[in-house]
């Protein structure tokens, strides 16, 4: 990936964050979001067909503490336990 396209990428990122500190702004419950992770899939075929995935992640251009990232990812995955177990629950 070249450093344009990564800069682009960042820009890009940097627009969404700020559309969501402004819905926050909207929901009557003002904040800035300050802290940000984004995990996700590439998928990529070589010559043969056969598939390969690569997994990436994006956070703040300048960076934010380690123990901040973490503890968005360990959040996130506490939540997505729980509804997987809600829907498991619905299921019975």
């Amino acid at each position: 990936m070249s450093i344009d396209t990564i800069a682009k990428a960042d820009a890009a990122l940097a627009e969404v964050v700020a559309a969501f500190s402004r819905l926050q702004e909207e929901s009557g419950e003002p904040g800035v979001v300050t802290d940000y992770v984004l995990v996700y899939a590439a998928q990529r075929w070589d010559d043969e067909g056969q598939q390969a995935t690569a997994i990436g992640y994006a956070y703040p251009p300048d960076g934010q503490p380690f123990y901040r990232t973490l503890g968005l990812l360990d959040q996130f995955t506490a939540s997505l336990r729980r509804r997987v177990a809600r829907a498991e629950d619905d299921d019975e």
